[in-house]
């Protein structure tokens, strides 16, 4: 059975300084986000505990799912509500070995070869991009929402989260090709309202799925 993902990601942002990150990130949890993935990977595990630990406070009422970005060892060691893994982190099947059946396991792809092998290995959820340019990759155009619908089709009933430009006026047409819900990072972390900005892609998610 595949377990409930939710729909709204947030992805952390190494360009913050990890000391910001943690308020920053609460505002958005107070704000009803979905999940919450710590993603720095440049810092060590005892740095990445030091982080994720604060996160979890601050999700510990809430409904909010914690999610590390590919330290298995610090999702196991700190109780995380799942891992998510990159093309060059340990494979899936490794991962639900080491961490067992209650880990909730994502990976990242960004196309169709990726996706097979990451759904033969028993993913829960993936994470799909970059659909639109962004400054992440500059110097790479968008996926584009025909091979997301094509990668929703392909994998279905394994959800699919969209993730790259994703933006409120974008929601409706990223859900349409099936996306079960959306990851971002600097449309509500880079804002002078995180709160706000977090509303905004809840009631735009809300609006397509309810209307």
């Amino acid at each position: 059975m595949v377990r409930s993902i939710g729909r709204l990601h947030l992805v952390t942002d190494e360009a913050i300084d990890p000391v910001e990150i943690v308020p920053t990130v609460g505002l958005a949890v107070q704000a009803g986000v979905d999940a919450v993935q710590v993603r720095y990977p440049h810092l060590g595990a005892r740095e990445i505990s030091y982080l994720v630990k604060a996160i979890q406070r601050d999700t510990a009422t809430s409904n909010t799912a914690v999610i590390v970005n590919d330290r298995v060892d610090v999702a196991m060691a700190l109780g995380a509500d799942g891992v998510h893994l990159g093309q060059r982190s340990l494979g899936v099947v490794e991962v639900r070995r080491l961490a067992g059946p209650d880990m909730l396991i994502g990976v990242s792809v960004h196309s169709m070869a990726e996706v097979t092998e990451a759904v033969a290995g028993g993913v829960e959820y993936l994470i799909f991009g970059h659909v639109y340019p962004t400054r992440s990759h500059p110097r790479e155009p968008g996926r584009g929402i025909a091979l997301l619908a094509e990668v929703v089709a392909a994998v279905a009933p394994v959800p699919v989260i969209a993730i790259g430009g994703i933006t409120p006026e974008r929601v409706p047409d990223v859900l349409r090709a099936g996306a079960t819900g959306v990851a971002v990072m600097r449309s509500i972390l880079n804002t002078d309202d995180v709160a706000a900005a977090t509303k905004s892609f809840i009631d735009a998610i809300n609006h397509h799925v309810y209307s």
